[in-house]
């Protein structure tokens, strides 16, 4: 992550002129204690939630958080977060798989999942949503869920904890071709 943040920098960063006053004026290369606290910070992200990501970095005395402000002042926050990239540059052009840009972190979630838990006899095969209002191509909408907004993820979950043993995200139609099972016949 370190090495892909800092080569997709380099070649976002690398061509353009600044003007004086630009945010990335100030841009070093991340180091691996700033990933680790950066992927830190995101996990504190989630179990504290705010409005917008300015909010976790204000001086406001009455909503002040200070682990944040401790961590990373806001500028070197967003800058790692603008350039964060965990795929090789040539993964990520050109027509590939959704997957492709985080199939490594995914795989290795996976293999952690399996490593460190082995489910009880009785597991169930059930569809979760993952909240989420971003920008992607296979974001889903139900307004029956909780939920409403969301990626959709398949999970293989014990029954007596709920511990996902595995997982495989939804993208759409591509997903739908990967699972078919071609030996059996659908009747309509």
């Amino acid at each position: 992550m370190v090495h892909q943040t800092n080569v997709y920098a380099q070649s976002k960063l690398g061509p353009l002129h600044l003007r004086p006053h630009s945010v990335w004026n100030t841009w070093k290369d991340v180091t691996l204690e700033e990933m680790k606290a950066y992927i830190g910070v995101i996990l504190n992200m989630a179990v504290n939630d705010r409005p917008g990501v300015f909010d976790y970095f204000s001086r406001d005395w009455l909503g002040a958080m200070p682990f944040f402000a401790d961590v990373f002042c806001r500028s070197r926050f967003l800058q790692i977060h603008w350039m964060f990239h965990v795929a090789p540059l040539s993964v990520t052009k050109g027509p590939v798989r959704r997957a492709s840009k985080v199939g490594n972190i995914l795989t290795f979630i996976r293999s952690q999942c399996l490593l460190n838990f082995i489910p009880n006899k009785h597991i169930a095969i059930d569809e979760s949503t993952i909240g989420f209002k971003g920008r992607v191509a296979f974001k889903m909408y139900n307004p029956q869920k909780p939920t409403k907004w969301g990626l959709r993820v398949y999970v293989l979950a014990d029954c007596d904890t709920g511990y996902i043993a595995t997982f495989e995200p939804y993208y759409g139609r591509e997903t739908t071709q990967i699972l078919t099972r071609p030996d059996f016949t659908i009747y309509m």
